[in-house]
């Protein structure tokens, strides 16, 4: 099997997905210790799996302690802080070693879906660029996050960012604004090129 993207090259597997998954690696490295932040926000979801973690780790249930009276929780599934408890059972219960905890975790993931991606559509080329595009666009997310939302993204994930009770768009949606824009574009292209 040999693909022109660079996957298996006379028998034996190409250098160009380790290459582009280093350099994955690398760029999350760069981008999520630029972003890192040492606190807790209490506002985000962050916050709730922390405190059943820590429930959890304590011995005292899948109950919310930092009310006055523990609350058994059912919102979120325990997976999560199940996680959270792992990691202060085994290395530390601070902030910062659970928010380590869950980079790695985020980091494999990336990966994964990169050789996932590559392994399905036999093109390094394109999971690379389509990893490193979300990958780019973390620390912009996180920071919109940290300020309270984002204002960028729910205008462009709504149905009408003049009309919010909409509500959001869904797949469907979104592909037919694509294809609705580029026609206006190349309309708008071909205008331009016969003047």
């Amino acid at each position: 099997m040999n693909y022109k993207s660079g996957i298996v090259q006379r028998g034996r597997p190409a250098v160009l997905p380790y290459l582009y998954g280093s350099l994955l690696l690398g760029l999350f490295a760069i981008l999520w210790s630029a972003t890192f932040a040492k606190h807790l926000v209490a506002a985000e979801d962050g916050a709730t799996y922390y405190v059943l973690g820590k429930a959890l780790y304590q011995g005292e249930g899948y109950v919310s302690i930092n009310t006055p009276v523990a609350i058994p929780a059912n919102n979120p599934p325990p997976g999560y802080p199940l996680l959270v408890a792992l990691t202060m059972a085994l290395w530390s219960s601070d902030f910062v070693a659970i928010k380590v905890v869950n980079g790695v975790f985020l980091m494999l993931a990336i990966l994964l879906l990169f050789f996932l991606f590559t392994r399905l559509s036999h093109h390094a080329h394109l999971a690379f660029v389509a990893l490193g595009y979300v990958v780019a666009a973390l620390p912009w997310y996180i920071r919109g996050r940290s300020l309270g939302g984002d204002s960028y993204l729910g205008p462009l994930l709504s149905i009408n960012p003049y009309r919010p009770e909409l509500g959001t768009a869904g797949w469907s949606d979104l592909v037919l604004r694509l294809y609705e824009n580029a026609q206006r574009y190349c309309r708008f292209a071909q205008i331009l090129t016969e003047k």
